[in-house]
């Protein structure tokens, strides 16, 4: 027999049957949303859905590693990623630049701290900005293989080939294999930040800002990406009319956040890019007083700041790296490189010349020698560059390196005719002033003039042990200063740098190396007073 659906007995029955299907379905429906992005298709069965996605923003790290009441310390920051990877969020962990070394020099370790620092945090990128590429090519190199995070840059390029010089984007795979795409833009500024020889051959062209940026967003959108993201420090410059992270994101279509660097104020804005959508910018301060935390969650996004001293997190084993690391330091800059039996004074004598002077050019000529093709005959180090002379006793570390400041004192070899260093050096000791050089491994007679007007001449009267030859070729190890400064001596360089090479070092950690190795146990007693390398022309001669 068989039942018509219409039949009155069965009626009841089919509508409770009805009823339930409905509300069964509406209860999957439910639970799909919960997991599902709003925007985005159906998700195989079984598959892992992060339903939302945690931006954490640094800018500017460098020295500012370890906890304090006005920094977070890179172990709150690893443990802040912690808490929302906790609280279900895909956590990607970026920063703006000037971390692995700041434009005022390098620490201690030549950049190496940081990038283990920074690995123990999981970071996932950080911007090519002024510190990375004061560096220098070949130290960049060796500690970019020791990083497990990329440095970005889409707007940096190699002039002679026209290719990027750093990596122009990223994509970090999410739980569910999606992807959110990250791109970083260098502030065209920050090439007037970096030693002329670090930045040979870069160029950053403010004009392209904007197409470039277009091309990295339609790249990583083209390769799926859920998320875009564009790494900058526009904030940073300070040039007139340059370009802003608001400006950029108004002129670029495609771009979800921007994270720029604020030079004090944490900020967020929502700006209208060229496509009419909205893209949050978001602003964080230079060294850790406080980070950024972007979220998205199924299309909503959100900012907030997170201050040192709201926040007492801390990752205990990036917290034990960090305080070993300072442990050890502490006890390098503490330690005894050599005993003096009298003070080294800075204090020139009429020529310019001083004792400590003297001590810092023998050991930058040292270095030269031991760590290039040792052809090196001479050095040069400006007077300008070196604090005040040496105590007597235990001479530390931390002495020595307090008398020669690093930004200033990064070393170089320069290769040069006889009579181009000749011509360079008169021109750089003429006038009244007190010799701007100290120098090693040649020796230099000054000529007076008239009326105290200061040498009419000055003249190399040998170099590398021998007489100068006008005609033969020399190296000579020089500071950054003395060569790229505002001297006579710059003109030793060519144009294109071709007889420039960095010797990755510095005066300073030239002196505390030569202290160690060859004023072990006492320093000589020749350094008590200036050795006469740079005299005044004895006799009638002298006369002017």
């Amino acid at each position: 027999m068989h039942l018509r659906a219409t039949s009155h007995q069965y009626k009841p029955l089919c509508f409770m049957a009805a009823l339930m299907l409905a509300l069964w379905s509406l209860a999957l429906c439910a639970c799909s949303t919960v997991t599902i992005y709003e925007e985005e298709p159906e998700t195989p069965v079984g598959q892992i859905i992060p339903s939302k996605v945690a931006i954490v923003h640094t800018a500017g790290m460098a020295g500012s590693f370890d906890s304090s009441e006005t920094s977070l310390g890179i172990a709150a920051i690893t443990q802040l990623s912690h808490d929302l990877e906790d609280d279900g969020y895909d956590v990607v962990l970026l920063d703006s630049g000037n971390t692995l070394a700041s434009p005022d020099g390098l620490d201690l370790s030549d950049a190496e701290v940081p990038v283990a620092y920074l690995n123990a945090a999981g970071l996932d990128a950080t911007l090519g900005s002024a510190g990375e590429l004061s560096l220098g090519q070949s130290l960049l190199d060796k500690r970019l293989s020791q990083a497990d995070f990329s440095l970005l840059s889409a707007n940096l390029v190699d002039g002679s080939t026209g290719e990027t010089a750093l990596m122009a984007t990223k994509t970090v795979k999410l739980r569910d294999n999606r992807q959110v795409g990250i791109f970083a833009l260098t502030a065209p500024e920050d090439l007037g930040h970096v030693g002329p020889y670090e930045a040979r051959g870069l160029k950053a062209d403010a004009d392209a800002l904007v197409p470039v940026a277009q091309k990295c967003v339609d790249e990583l959108r083209g390769q799926g990406c859920l998320l875009v993201v564009c790494l900058s420090d526009l904030g940073r410059s300070t040039a007139e009319g340059s370009l802003g992270p608001q400006e950029l994101a108004q002129g670029v279509s495609g771009i979800d956040f921007v994270l720029d660097v604020s030079g004090s104020q944490w900020t967020q804005t929502q700006a209208t890019d060229a496509a009419g959508e909205e893209t949050l910018v978001v602003e964080t301060p230079e060294g850790l007083a406080s980070a950024s935390v972007v979220t998205w969650e199924r299309g909503t996004s959100a900012a907030k700041s997170v201050d040192a001293g709201s926040y007492d997190g801390l990752d205990e084993q990036v917290a034990a790296l960090v305080t070993q690391t300072d442990i050890e330091t502490d006890a390098q800059l503490k330690a005894a490189l050599a005993t003096s039996g009298f003070d080294i004074p800075s204090k020139a004598s009429d020529t310019g010349e001083s004792a400590f002077g003297d001590l810092v050019a023998d050991a930058v000529l040292w270095t030269a020698q031991s760590s290039s093709d040792g052809s090196a005959a001479a050095a040069i180090v400006d007077t300008g560059s070196l604090a005040s002379g040496l105590a007597k006793g235990n001479v530390t570390r931390a002495d020595a390196l307090g008398c020669c400041p690093h930004a200033s004192t990064r070393l170089y070899t320069v290769t040069a005719s006889g009579k181009d260093l000749q011509d360079a050096l008169s021109a750089e000791l003429a006038g009244p002033q007190v010799s701007p050089v100290q120098i090693a491994g040649m020796s230099i007679e000054l000529r007076a003039g008239k009326d105290d007007e200061g040498p009419a001449e000055a003249r190399i009267k040998a170099i590398g042990g021998k007489d100068l030859s006008p005609t033969k070729t020399y190296t000579v190890a020089i500071t950054s200063k003395a060569l790229f400064g505002e001297t006579a001596l710059a003109k030793l360089a060519a144009d294109d740098l071709s007889n420039v090479a960095c010797l990755d070092t510095s005066a300073g950690t030239a002196l505390c190396d030569y202290l160690s190795h060859k004023c072990q146990p006492t320093v000589p007693t020749s350094y008590q007073k200036p050795e006469g390398r740079i005299a005044a022309r004895k006799g009638e001669e002298n006369a002017g």
